[in-house]
């Protein structure tokens, strides 16, 4: 279970800068 919440943190930032990158 602690390495699926870490991947699902990582795809969070991934996703996060994503947007970050659209907003911009």
């Amino acid at each position: 279970k602690i390495k699926t919440y870490k991947r699902q943190v990582e795809e969070a930032e991934e996703i996060a800068a994503i947007n970050l990158a659209k907003f911009r």
